[in-house]
């Protein structure tokens, strides 16, 4: 079993670091069954972490101590590792500080691990004096036994679990009493030169997969770090934002239009269960008839009285007596099998429905946040494990839009990702944006 090890101390925005790794981690990191995350955390901080939305307890475990209150004792933690109980189940050991994002799968990192030695990134050099980062006042004259000499950031420390590296924890514990020194970096020095002078670590293999203070989300490495001194934050955490934001735009899948995506996902199952909420004239439901393999398709619509809607871009606006709508549409199918239409309330219709019943729900009923909001948790229970719920009107692109709608569409089903712990993978660019939602319910 593998470990990545994180230690979250000393400010509550460090939490707020941790939460945006997880993010990134369970997104883009293809975590496998082989790898657990171990915490190294106080209970309050726990408690927070707990609360995540990304939190998963099966894959998540707690080491808890509450006397590590300032910035101190907070960076030295980590050096606890080997004194922790729940270490001694894993065989290799990803440490990872809490400003570090993942953007490929994690997996890879680990199978670098194959002698008894520190994997490391380079960083720094050891006779580098300014801000002394990398041991300069540790090595002394030592610094000339060594050609290269080239440090490493300890923000990023990959092992295996063995005798070689639990004496390395050691030696360093035991320079820190022997030379009580202040460094700007705390522990990293002594890291640094104890790895050095026992000739316990590789800071180049790393190079490959991992990076400092690169902001390009097309890299081809599995770990970003931000670095920026220990105790400082908000440079750290706008940074990481930026960067996770832009990485998830650019690997949302974008459709042209919401035909385009309706037609791409239906073929993803060999006869899928379709349902449509929010009809009007039936020029959407016509689509998927005309275009989309499927077993059935359920058309709900209140059908009642006077409403309008534009096209898919939200232009060329028209009324329309929905209840005309409704006799039309019925006489329409009345032939084609499984097609059918079904005057009713969305959420009425829906608490009515088998759980797990439909491979796509798309969402164009009620606009208001409540009504949005009502409709996606009651899709949720409908729709079947890895289906799809897509919805109308998330926002707006200007460049096919010449009307500015303000629905509640969006607010509702970002709402909804949070607390359902979901994430939207696609949308359909007409002027009236569609989302899409791969539904994960284990």
């Amino acid at each position: 079993m593998n470990c990545i090890f994180c230690c979250v101390f000393y400010q509550e925005q460090y939490v707020e670091m941790f939460h945006l790794f997880l993010e990134s981690l369970f997104t883009f990191g293809n975590l496998d069954e082989n790898t657990m995350i171990l915490v190294y955390t106080s209970t309050p901080f726990m408690k927070l972490i707990q609360q995540n939305v990304f939190f998963k307890d099966d894959k998540i475990t707690f080491e808890i101590n509450d006397d590590y209150n300032d910035i101190e004792k907070s960076c030295f933690a980590r050096l606890d590792m080997f004194h922790l109980p729940s270490i001694a189940a894993f065989e290799k050991i990803l440490y990872l500080d809490t400003d570090i994002l993942v953007k490929n799968d994690i997996n890879t990192v680990f199978t670098l691990c194959t002698k008894n030695i520190l994997y490391v990134l380079e960083e720094g050099s050891i006779d580098y004096y300014p801000g002394d980062y990398w041991g300069y006042s540790l090595f002394g004259d030592e610094v000339n036994n060594y050609s290269d000499k080239s440090g490493f950031t300890t923000g990023i420390m990959l092992f295996n679990n063995c005798e070689e590296i639990k004496q390395l924890f050691r030696w360093i514990r035991e320079d820190i009493i022997k030379r009580p020194l202040h460094f700007s970096c705390y522990d990293q020095p002594y890291i640094i030169y104890s790895a050095f002078k026992h000739s316990l670590y590789d800071n180049k293999i790393l190079k490959s997969y991992a990076i400092n203070s690169d902001y390009n989300i097309h890299s081809d490495k599995v770990i970003h770090h931000f670095p920026g001194g220990p105790g400082v934050y908000k440079h750290k955490l706008d940074d990481m934002t930026t960067f996770l934001n832009g990485l998830k735009e650019h690997r949302m899948k974008v459709f042209d239009s919401r035909k385009e995506m309706i037609t791409y996902y239906s073929k993803t199952f060999a006869y899928p269960k379709l349902l449509e909420l929010g009809v009007f004239k039936g020029a959407f439901l016509d689509y998927w008839v005309q275009n989309c393999n499927y077993s059935c398709i359920d058309a709900v619509d209140l059908f009642e009285g006077v409403t309008c809607s534009g096209d898919d871009d939200g232009n060329h606006v028209e009324y329309y007596d929905v209840g005309s709508s409704y006799f039309e549409l019925v006489e329409k199918y009345k032939n084609i099998p499984n097609v059918n239409i079904i005057k009713s309330k969305s959420v009425t219709f829906l608490q009515n429905q088998p759980d797990d019943s439909y491979d796509i729900i798309y969402i164009d009923a009620d606009h208001s946040y409540e009504g949005v909001k009502n409709d996606l948790i009651n899709s949720y229970r409908k729709i079947k494990n890895l289906g799809y719920i897509i919805g109308h009107d998330y926002e707006m692109n200007m460049a096919k839009a010449r009307n500015i709608y303000d629905f509640g569409t969006k607010k509702a089903v970002n709402e909804f990702c949070v607390d359902y712990k979901q994430v939207i993978m696609a949308k359909a660019m007409d002027g009236c944006v569609s989302f899409c939602i791969q539904v994960r319910k284990n």
